[in-house]
């Protein structure tokens, strides 16, 4: 598509954008948010440089950090285009990026867990080290004890995935 940026250049907000409107408060922000879009791809590149290999776990990161930078993405189009109802959401997505991401790298065998999960096989359909089912409430909590911030974010974005108040 002509005009459209390049994965590797910045996004450049539209003058009706959120962070053109309310400069002083969502510019920063927002090119913040877009430079981390784009070092999810030298994140990559660097990572898959380390080994001339490719291994389970080394496709199950690359699934996440593609779906990553492809959820900011949308977030920033959606952003840009005052559509919280659609954006909002993607903040919930990403959130589930971090707590399997995080089951997974604490994981006593994580390359068993990224390989299920290649296969096919949910994380709800698993069970932890405690013979407890990842579920979302069960990643989350698991996740907490390293994000202790992840619980009532979790909690305020879950509300804008299912029809709720936050909507009316």
């Amino acid at each position: 598509m002509a005009g459209m940026p390049t994965v590797y250049e910045p996004r450049i907000p539209p003058e009706d954008s959120p962070a053109r409107v309310y400069e002083s408060d969502l510019a920063e922000p927002r090119i913040y948010l877009d430079l981390l879009r784009r070092h999810h791809l030298e994140l990559v590149k660097r990572y898959l440089r380390l080994d001339p290999g490719i291994f389970t776990l080394d496709l199950f990161i690359t699934a996440v950090a593609r779906r990553s930078y492809h959820l900011v993405d949308g977030f920033l189009a959606l952003f840009d285009e005052w559509n919280v109802i659609a954006a909002a959401p993607i903040l919930r997505m990403q959130l589930d990026n971090l707590t399997r991401m995080s089951y997974v790298c604490r994981a006593p065998r994580a390359d068993e867990v990224a390989d299920a999960v290649i296969k096919g096989m949910e994380f709800r359909k698993m069970k932890d080290a405690e013979g407890k089912r990842l579920l979302d409430s069960r990643l989350v909590e698991l996740a907490s004890e390293h994000h202790d911030w992840i619980a009532p974010v979790y909690e305020a974005t879950s509300g804008w995935v299912h029809l709720s108040p936050v909507h009316v």
